[in-house]
């Protein structure tokens, strides 16, 4: 079971803008950070299995879906500290993995609390808009640091734009059939 990216094929890659201070607008710039931020997550994903297919000699089909299945139970935190025992990080790539982390788990689990009173002003939504669109760039910039380990490795063991190409196009013909289909 291959994990795709679809972000760059799904949407336009600029960050939108709040349409207004709408108290909808902070739960829709939410959803999409949390979405650029599991994006980098399968990403890591994506490397960590790509390293230990790697690293198996005589590695099958199975393996591969056995350590998708293994490392996608994982935490963002273990999935990076499964990567770093294979790869040594460059130390830039390293702080970008660490925000990316940080921002997460504080996203998960504290953000609303944190900032409950930000949200009772059109302003202090706005300022969180702000900021959301800023970690969005910031899951992206890390996402864009897996990618570039990720695809000389991918493509040691064959696994080519092609391949990645056909394999998105099922996926949105799977999907687009059932839109035909109700």
């Amino acid at each position: 079971m291959l994990t795709l990216k679809l972000d760059d094929k799904m949407q336009d890659n600029e960050i939108p803008y709040p349409d207004a201070s709408d108290p909808k607008e902070i739960y829709a710039f939410f959803g999409l950070t949390m979405y650029t931020a599991q994006v980098f997550e399968k990403g890591l994903l994506n490397l960590v299995v790509v390293c230990k297919m790697i690293g198996k000699q005589g590695a099958t089909r199975q393996d591969f879906d056995d350590f998708f299945e293994t490392f996608d139970r994982k935490t963002l935190g273990q999935l990076l500290n499964v990567a770093r025992s294979q790869i040594d990080f460059d130390e830039s790539i390293d702080d970008k993995l660490n925000a990316a982390l940080k921002k997460r788990n504080f996203l998960a689990h504290q953000y609303f609390w944190d900032n409950a009173h930000e949200m009772m002003s059109d302003a202090g939504r706005l300022d969180l808009v702000m900021e959301l669109r800023n970690d969005i760039q910031l899951f992206k910039d890390a996402d864009t640091a897996v990618e570039s380990i990720f695809d000389p490795l991918r493509r040691k063991l064959g696994i080519t734009d092609d391949i990645l190409e056909r394999a998105f196009l099922e996926m949105k013909t799977a999907a687009e059939s059932q839109d035909v289909a109700e």
